[in-house]
């Protein structure tokens, strides 16, 4: 019945298109279009039958207003007392955080499915992750990325499968899972070293490389997603020994050259392979927000990615700065970013947080902030997210944005309002859903 409801929307819209002698493009405008058909028809060259008939529809807007759906949002709602939920029981919450994202007027998804070298579904690759079985080495009650991304999808809403490229589970945790687990085996191996008690995938080697590029087709082939996202753990230390042994091997000299080369490595792989599967697919970075930092802690080269073709279709930078910051001015650091952009196809979008606000309103002062006035501007404020939402809708330069996180505007259980978050939301939500798609 979907085959055959897709096969008549594609044939009304082609003979549309005919008879009008045009083809739609992405900045094509139609005051008779709703939001669903305008992403689905800007994505699409006209076709034949038959071609339509074997790709599935992807969903992509114009102005990104997005929100992320975490493991941490989620885990509530995968488990109860340490067990799976019933699917019933799942798919009854599934669906009231699926509606209230909607009636915020939110219009994509980066939902995460890897944050651990785990996964949310059965993968070829993977252990099921313990937020969704209760605990690491258990198998799936049943398929609940089908179920979420399902649901999402027939609300209109765009949906991103969202992965960790090198943060992994614990020593601990990665025995649990089962003899075949391809990183039991490299941790047996001593081919993953630790940090602070995690273990963490060393991207210099292709093989760690190329799993990270597999896992992530097969979630996109596995399921009807609209793009690929990784955000900002990259390499977690500066410290030498961290693949000491790779790289006195690499025949490079310089350790610094050396991890951005194998990060950038990374990076073109997955946009290469991401497009490989659908071209109308699309893949986005989410790095830390302070531009000043980014390349020399993490080893991300935003400036090479934003710069030349076969990297990124979007930079999702994490600005999780209020206006009066001391060092990160909210709007300025907007601007840094967008300065960054030369290749003229990079879109760039903006990561906020309501994170500040629910800290601010128990009195919590933005320890980071440098200044006095940053320190408490999320206390004495509750419009902060409102002037950021304003400077963006008004700055061209930036072509949508996303937020941090789901449970800061309701418990992701209850349902409930998140009341701390509450004015700076209510402050904000009337801006974004009068901007249009």
């Amino acid at each position: 019945m979907k085959k055959a409801v897709y096969i008549a929307l594609v044939c009304l819209i082609f003979c549309k298109l005919c008879a009008c002698g045009i083809r739609e493009t992405a900045n094509n405008e139609s005051s008779t279009e709703s939001r669903e058909e305008k992403s689905m028809v800007s994505n699409e060259s006209v076709e034949t039958s038959k071609e339509v008939e074997n790709k599935r529809i992807i969903v992509n807007f114009e102005k990104m207003k997005g929100i992320w759906v975490s493991q941490y949002d989620m885990a509530d709602v995968y488990c109860k007392d340490g067990v799976q939920r019933s699917k019933a029981d799942y798919v009854s919450l599934v669906k009231t955080i699926i509606s209230n994202i909607k009636t915020l007027g939110f219009n994509t998804v980066i939902y995460q499915i890897r944050p651990f070298g785990d996964s949310m579904y059965q993968s070829e690759y993977y252990t099921p992750s313990k937020f969704v079985t209760g605990k690491y080495g258990r198998d799936f009650r049943y398929d609940a990325v089908e179920i979420f991304v399902g649901e999402a999808k027939s609300r209109g809403l765009s949906v991103h499968a969202w992965i960790n490229p090198m943060r992994l589970m614990t020593a601990e945790e990665i025995s649990l899972a089962g003899d075949g687990n391809i990183l039991k085996r490299w941790y047996n191996e001593g081919k993953l070293p630790e940090v602070n008690g995690r273990l963490y995938l060393d991207v210099s080697r292709k093989e760690a490389r190329d799993l990270i590029v597999n896992g992530a087709v097969e979630a996109i082939t596995k399921y009807d997603f609209d793009g690929l996202h990784m955000d900002d753990y990259f390499y977690p230390t500066s410290d030498p020994a961290f693949d000491r042994t790779a790289f006195s091997q690499s025949g490079y000299n310089d350790l610094n050259k050396y991890r951005i080369d194998s990060l950038n490595a990374l990076v073109s792989s997955l946009y290469k392979a991401v497009k490989e599967v659908d071209e109308r697919l699309i893949f986005g970075i989410s790095p830390a927000g302070n531009l000043k930092t980014v390349v020399k802690t993490y080893y991300a080269d935003v400036y090479e990615w934003c710069a030349e073709e076969g990297y990124l279709d979007y930079i999702l930078p994490q600005v999780y700065f209020g206006l009066k910051h001391g060092s990160c001015p909210f709007v300025q650091t907007v601007k840094d970013w967008a300065g960054i952009i030369t290749n003229g196809r990079t879109k760039l979008y903006v990561g906020m947080t309501l994170g500040k606000a629910v800290s601010g309103s128990q009195g919590n002062i933005d320890v980071y902030a440098v200044t006095e006035e940053g320190k408490n501007e999320w206390i004495n404020n509750k419009n902060v997210i409102k002037q950021c939402v304003e400077f963006l809708e008004s700055y061209t330069k930036a072509e949508g944005y996303c937020f941090f996180c789901y449970q800061y505007f309701y418990n992701p259980v209850t349902g409930r309002a998140n009341e701390f978050a509450k004015d700076e939301v209510e402050a904000f939500l009337p801006v974004m859903n009068d901007s249009g798609a």
